[in-house]
């Protein structure tokens, strides 16, 4: 959270807005270029990186599972 305060003191971002947009970059990278084109908004990919977030997590919790991580 840190990072994220002093990006947005920076760029004068909101440090949600740095987040997510870091979340974006990780999880849907392919969506970056139309909102930096300005076709389409943040809130418009918002269910596209809330989907991309679930199925991340159940990757990790399959892989934790299975003991494919090395932790269990």
């Amino acid at each position: 959270m840190e990072r994220r305060k002093r990006a947005a003191a920076v760029t004068g971002a909101d440090p949600a807005g740095v987040g997510m947009a870091a979340a974006l970059l990780r999880l849907r990278p392919d969506l970056e270029a139309g909102i930096m084109a300005g076709t389409i908004d943040f809130d418009d990919v918002m269910p596209d990186l809330n989907r991309a977030f679930v199925d991340r997590l159940f990757q990790v919790v399959a892989m934790r599972l299975d003991g494919a991580d090395g932790k269990t």
